[in-house]
């Protein structure tokens, strides 16, 4: 399941918490995205709490991919140029996580 978020603030954290809880109760896995964080310690917190709960047995996984705002909404440029405007470009968080 992929949830997205854009101008994630701490007040919305609460929100994703119960989002990503209730996504794992129906998929083993969880892609979290946010586009642009106003408050990153509580995105910190988050990270944090599922990167524990990924050790041993767990056949479940939450991953946390941040865009930093700089570069969304900008368009790609042609291949073999520089991508780092891409979802997974080669500043974002999560690309390796993901197996690109």
């Amino acid at each position: 399941m992929l949830i997205t978020k854009r101008d994630l603030s701490n007040s919305q954290n609460k929100k994703l918490r119960g989002q990503i809880e209730d996504y794992l109760d129906h998929y083993n896995y969880v892609i979290v995205c946010a586009c642009g964080i106003d408050d990153m310690s509580g995105w910190r917190k988050l990270k944090k709490k599922y990167s524990q709960g990924n050790l041993g047995f767990n056949p479940q996984s939450v991953v946390f991919i941040h865009k930093k705002k700089d570069n969304y909404g900008k368009e790609r440029k042609g291949r073999g140029q520089d991508r780092s405007g891409g979802l997974l470009g080669p500043s974002d968080e999560g690309r390796d996580m993901l197996g690109f």
